[in-house]
Order: structure tokens, then C-alpha cells, then sequence
């Protein structure tokens, strides 16, 4: 009885444990795809602005 309990005790520790991993490597991934696109949309967005600005500013 109170051998499975330990088990058991332990089997949700190492659950927890590993859950917790895979939950900050997934959070790892999504943060930097994230930024990635942030910083590709920014980058979008501004290029455009800056050939106007250039445009005007030959002009």
C-alpha cells in the first residue's frame, strides 16, 4: 500500500517534472518564432516607408 503510493508519489513527480520541461521548451520555440515574425512583419513594414522616404527625399 504504502509502497505504490510512493510510486505513485514519484511517477507524478517525474511527470510533473517532465511536463514542466516540455512546457518551457515549447514556450522557448514559441517566443523566438514569435519574435522571428514580429521582426519580419516590423521589417515589412518598414522597408516600404524607407524607399518613400529615400523617394521624397531624392526629390
Amino acid at each position: 500500500m504504502i509502497g505504490s503510493a510512493l510510486i505513485e508519489l514519484g511517477y507524478t513527480k517525474v511527470v510533473r517534472t517532465s511536463v514542466l520541461r516540455y512546457s518551457l521548451f515549447l514556450g522557448f520555440q514559441f517566443w523566438i518564432t514569435f519574435l522571428y515574425v514580429l521582426i519580419r512583419r516590423v521589417g515589412s513594414l518598414i522597408s516600404p516607408l524607407e524607399t518613400c522616404r529615400g523617394a521624397l527625399f531624392i526629390s
